[in-house]
């Protein structure tokens, strides 16, 4: 193991485009959103998590607070971004796996979430995606699909490289996490 990777694809398709690795060292440009507005509970660690991938990245774009807004993702400024990261919170939906959600921050026009079966309708072209939300692994077997969860969402949107949880995540050790992670990368 400490000389190869282990991977997981959801299907034969999205195995071929994973297999079409890059040899350059990762770009970490990365668009990172987190700290969202809206009726869950605040997420004490995200500050310091955006803080560490900002230090770590070579270019950084960080949306918080009132800008953490689900349009960022979509927005043309992203597609400069190798590397998306969301801190926010994520809800793996068992009953209904497509209404599985990842939260954003809330608006007057827009309830700031992202549902797993809008991003089949996304391209977002990116190297890496950077799931720091709970969950965001977690889904329910499908046959002839595999696992429909969230990180198959962002898989079928182009990217093929995924860091994904299966379980709830403890707010004070991402921050953590998420520097050495970078620090790995860089």
């Amino acid at each position: 193991l400490r000389f190869c990777g282990i991977s997981y694809s959801f299907s034969a398709s999205q195995l071929t485009q994973q297999t079409k690795v890059h040899d350059q060292p990762w770009a970490l440009n990365v668009l990172a959103i987190g700290e969202a507005i809206n009726d869950l509970p605040q997420l004490k660690g995200t500050a310091a998590e955006l803080s560490n991938v900002k230090k770590q990245a070579h270019k950084a774009t960080i949306f918080s607070g009132i800008e953490a807004k689900k349009q960022k993702i979509l927005s043309t400024k992203s597609k400069d971004n190798t590397i998306l990261h969301l801190a926010l919170h994520a809800k793996s939906d068992s009953l209904n796996p497509l209404y599985s959600t990842i939260y954003f921050t809330a608006t007057e026009r827009e309830k700031g979430e992202l549902k797993l079966f809008e991003l089949y309708e996304l391209e977002l072209n990116k190297q890496l995606v950077v799931l720091s939300g709970c969950e965001t692994g977690k889904g329910i077997w499908q046959k002839g699909e595999g696992i429909l969860s969230l990180s198959k969402g962002f898989a079928h949107a182009g990217n093929p490289n995924l860091v994904m949880s299966l379980w709830r995540i403890p707010d004070q050790s991402t921050p953590k996490i998420v520097k050495a992670f970078y620090n790995y990368l860089s």
